[in-house]
């Protein structure tokens, strides 16, 4: 469809897009095997990379506090963070 519409409009950048689009695909779909693993493991150490600064950093500030109250204290804010965006949201839907 892409290719008859192109040549009907005398206009080449459609064609070009959509073969860029499927060599995309085909690469994915030729790396899916062992690249979603590798996408894994960056993502899960990205998270643990940075729950470790966190928690550095809010271990300085209160030297008294242990992994538990860290926990905590995160959750808190991240549940004030999604009440937040719900507002948002709420607001501009």
């Amino acid at each position: 469809m892409v290719v008859p519409l192109s040549v009907g409009w005398r206009y080449f950048l459609p064609v070009l897009f959509w073969a860029m689009h499927l060599e995309l695909d085909y690469i994915q779909n030729a790396t899916l095997s062992w690249s979603t693993p590798i996408e894994a493991a960056v993502v899960t150490s990205s998270c643990i990379g940075i729950v470790f600064i966190l928690y550095r950093n809010w271990s300085e500030a209160e030297p008294d506090g242990d992994f538990r109250q860290f926990v905590k204290i995160m959750g808190s804010q991240l549940a004030g963070y999604g009440s937040a965006i719900r507002r948002r949201l709420g607001s501009i839907l």
